[in-house]
């Protein structure tokens, strides 16, 4: 494959990941204040400025992450399995933000973020069989959801 056309298709795997990006922090933005700020947190809550460098390193890991699955060949059911599992989490990845914070539902965020991670795992079980970096480049991704975990139950918790 050209070294074009392989540039090119990394930003076409950006464009959901960067939609889901850039509708997330939109919701996330509007409720920051007051809501947000008037939960109890845990006391392992990192500070606010910490979600949006971390969100944004962590969605460009995961898009190379796939683009280096779909550039691996021979192509297998395997990835066709790979993209369908990249989705969902992609959906439920999403989801917890309109969920935590559009309708302010720290406890169907908290079921969702749950579903999530498992989803994260079989998508890196997946991953790491096509193309082993391409599984590791999740791991922070997963690592940081079970972070989150932690946080969300806490305001679930706490409020």
């Amino acid at each position: 494959m050209k070294r074009k056309a392989t540039i090119s298709f990394l930003i076409l795997w950006y464009v959901p990941v960067a939609c889901v990006q850039w509708i997330a922090s939109r919701i996330t933005v509007g409720s920051i204040n007051p809501w947000y700020k008037g939960l109890s947190k845990a006391p392992w809550n990192p500070p606010t400025w910490v979600f949006g460098p971390t969100w944004t390193l962590l969605y460009l890991m995961m898009t190379l992450a796939v683009w280096i699955v779909f550039l691996t060949k021979p192509k297998t059911s395997k990835h066709k399995l790979s993209y369908v599992l990249f989705f969902m989490q992609l959906l439920l990845n999403g989801a917890w933000s309109f969920l935590f914070f559009g309708i302010h539902s720290p406890g169907w965020a908290l079921i969702d973020l749950t579903l999530l991670i498992v989803l994260i795992s079989l998508t890196f079980i997946v991953f790491y069989r096509i193309r082993p970096l391409a599984g590791w480049l999740l791991i922070p991704y997963l690592m940081w959801s079970l972070y989150a975990l932690t946080l969300n139950a806490a305001i679930w918790w706490l409020n």
